[in-house]
C-alpha cells in the first residue's frame, strides 16, 4: 500500500479560500482508485449510484447507492471502485471551524472533538436502510445545489446545512448509545478557563502577547496549554492569534484611510512584512488586493 499523502486544503475560488467546497465525482464506468491520503477539513461522502471500497483508517467497507460516509479530519482513508461500474457520489469537504457558531466560542467543543480526531471509534457509515426516512439526504442534496447554483447569501446556506447534517449524526451516535462528553473530552474547568482567555484576546489582540503569558493565566504548563489549545481550538495558539488580528485587520481595511503599516500596527504586528505574509496566507491575497476587490 503507498505511503499517505497529504492533501491541501480547499481550492481558492475567485481569489477567495472558501472554508467549503463540493462537487459530484464520477468514474465513467471505469475502475478509479484514489489512493490513501489526509487532510485536515472535514469530509462527507453520499453515493448516487454505483458501489465502491472506502478504506477509513484499517477499516474496510463496502458501499453503494444511498450510503453516507463521514471521513475525520487527519483520518487516512482511500476509495476504489469497480470497473464496468458507473459510481457517482457527493463530495462535501468543510474545515471545522464552521461548526463553531462563533470563533471564540469553546462550548462546542464537547460535540465538534470527534470530527477532529483521527482514532475515534464510532459509527462513520450509514447504510442506505437506516437514513432513508431521514433528513440526511435533502440536507446533502441542498448543500450541493446551493454551492453549484451560487444563489445570493449561498455562503450561510451551505453553513446552515452543514451544521444541521453535523447535528443530525451526533444525535444519530447518541440514540444508539454514544455520548461524546465530559468524561471522554475536555474538563470543563479547562473549557471555562480557555473561554476567559479568548475573551481576553477579543479586547487585548493588539497588545505584546506570548503563549507562555497565556499559559500561566490559564494556570497551565507551556506544553499542556500548547497541546490543549491545539486540541479545542484546531490552531496553535499564534494561528489563533493571528487569525484574530487579520480579521480585524480586514474591518480597518474596509473603514480607514490607514495604509498597510499603519493597519498592521494597529493590530499588534511588530512590522508590514509579516502581516502581509500572514493576510495571504488566510486570504490568498495582499491586503491591497483584499482592499481593490472590495471596491465597488
Amino acid at each position: 500500500m503507498p505511503k499517505p499523502y497529504y492533501e491541501e486544503q480547499m481550492p481558492v475560488v475567485n481569489g477567495e479560500r472558501y472554508p467549503f467546497h463540493t462537487f459530484i465525482a464520477n468514474t465513467g464506468g471505469h475502475k478509479f482508485i484514489v489512493d490513501p491520503h489526509w487532510h485536515y477539513y472535514i469530509e462527507l461522502l453520499y453515493f448516487l449510484e454505483g458501489s465502491a471500497v472506502i478504506i477509513l483508517g484499517n477499516e474496510r467497507n463496502q458501499v453503494s447507492a444511498g450510503d453516507f460516509i463521514i471521513v475525520n479530519s487527519r483520518e487516512v482513508h482511500s476509495i476504489n471502485s469497480y470497473e464496468g461500474v458507473n459510481t457517482r457520489y457527493i463530495v462535501i469537504k468543510f474545515d471545522v471551524d464552521i461548526l463553531y457558531s462563533s470563533a471564540k466560542s469553546v462550548f462546542e467543543a464537547k460535540y465538534i472533538l470527534p470530527f477532529t480526531m483521527s482514532q475515534h471509534n464510532y459509527k462513520k457509515v450509514f447504510k442506505e436502510n437506516e437514513i432513508k426516512n431521514t433528513p440526511l439526504k435533502i440536507l446533502v442534496s441542498e448543500i450541493y445545489e446551493e454551492y453549484r447554483s451560487k444563489k445570493y447569501g449561498y455562503e450561510l446556506a451551505v453553513r446552515i446545512n452543514i451544521g444541521t447534517l453535523f447535528l443530525w449524526s451526533i444525535r444519530k451516535w447518541e440514540s444508539e448509545g454514544l455520548k461524546y462528553t465530559q468524561e471522554t473530552g475536555p474538563k470543563q474547568i479547562d473549557i471555562n478557563k480557555l473561554q476567559h482567555l479568548l475573551d481576553y484576546l477579543d479586547l487585548h489582540y493588539n497588545e505584546d502577547i506570548s503563549v507562555q503569558d497565556m499559559a500561566k493565566m490559564c494556570n497551565m504548563s507551556y506544553c499542556y496549554f500548547s497541546r490543549f489549545f491545539k486540541k479545542i481550538m484546531h490552531k496553535t495558539f499564534v494561528e489563533y492569534l493571528n487569525y484574530i488580528r487579520i480579521t480585524e485587520a480586514k474591518k480597518l481595511l474596509l473603514t480607514t484611510e490607514f495604509n498597510i503599516t499603519e493597519v498592521a500596527l494597529k493590530v499588534g504586528f511588530s512590522n508590514s512584512s509579516y502581516f502581509i505574509e500572514q493576510f495571504k496566507r488566510y486570504n490568498s491575497q495582499s491586503p491591497k488586493q483584499f482592499k481593490l476587490n472590495a471596491m465597488p
